[in-house]
């Protein structure tokens, strides 16, 4: 395994860390990981130098780099929103990762924003062939609500912290432990339309994994759910949906990231 760090892009504006596989293999899909949020290309807890890491040696050449602005690119001009600058980006890294390794498949990975950029970029680039999405757009199942609510109430240090409140005069609400840790200000599509882009994918022959932690819990716990939200669709084996209940969103636990790689060698083995 080889670290090498890039330059790409319009200026040279992009920088990245490409992790070249100790014997790089023509049938295998080129990987890139995308920013999660505002964290530069280390990924949360280092999970993505770990995920590129772990990846190289299974063979797999992966890219990790910091989108326009952030970590150790530079700012693109102005005139494009983040969404439309993500997507030019992303393509940019495409278009280095084929000068280098020539017209591969590519997989995009990435975590909450960086699963919905992986997703959008998706759409309009056939280059990308695979998307490894990890809490992406969730919408609420009844179930799933249901069984959140009825797991939070036989939780005794809940009604502990509500007593506690109360006693003390407190605003229930105030410091409410039920906040996910995933509220942020992303605006997901509707339902409907998601799934339509799902269908899109699915019909483009995308082989697409989404991974759902606990925090998202109140909408989507149990990996039947997701099909039971798009019923109308039929997204047949390219899509496969999993959740890890007792996963944080950035996989902060050691365990955790040892089991995600497990999960990713199997599905690449199976999907590629």
């Amino acid at each position: 395994m080889r670290e090498e760090i890039v330059q790409f892009g319009e200026e040279n504006r992009l920088t990245g860390i490409l992790t070249h596989s100790q014997e790089s293999k023509a049938d295998k899909p080129l990987v890139i990981i995308l920013n999660a949020g505002i964290v530069h290309h280390v990924g949360p807890n280092r999970l993505h130098v770990k995920m590129a890491r772990h990846l190289a040696k299974v063979h797999f050449d992966v890219l990790r780099f910091d989108l326009s602005g952030l970590g150790e690119s530079m700012p693109a001009a102005p005139g494009k929103g983040y969404e439309e600058q993500s997507i030019v980006d992303i393509r940019e890294a495409l278009d280095m990762m084929w000068v280098r390794f020539g017209e591969r498949r590519i997989i995009l990975a990435g975590i909450c924003s960086g699963a919905d950029n992986a997703y959008r970029t998706a759409l309009e680039d056939v280059r990308v062939s695979g998307l490894i999405l990890l809490d992406p757009y969730a919408y609420q199942n009844t179930t799933a609500q249901i069984s959140d609510l009825a797991k939070r109430a036989q939780d005794p240090e809940r009604w502990k912290r509500l007593a506690g409140r109360l006693l003390s005069g407190t605003d229930a609400e105030d410091g409410d432990e039920d906040i996910m840790e995933d509220d942020n200000d992303r605006i997901p599509p509707e339902r409907e339309i998601f799934g339509q882009q799902l269908q899109t994918l699915t019909d483009r022959r995308v082989r697409m994994l989404l991974l759902y932690t606990s925090s998202v819990r109140h909408l989507i716990n149990a990996k039947n759910q997701f099909h039971q939200t798009f019923k109308e669709f039929d997204f047949s084996d390219q899509l496969e949906v999993d959740v890890l209940a007792h996963v944080d969103h950035t996989y902060t636990e050691l365990s955790s990231q040892n089991e995600l790689m497990t999960r990713l060698d199997t599905w690449l083995a199976e999907r590629t």
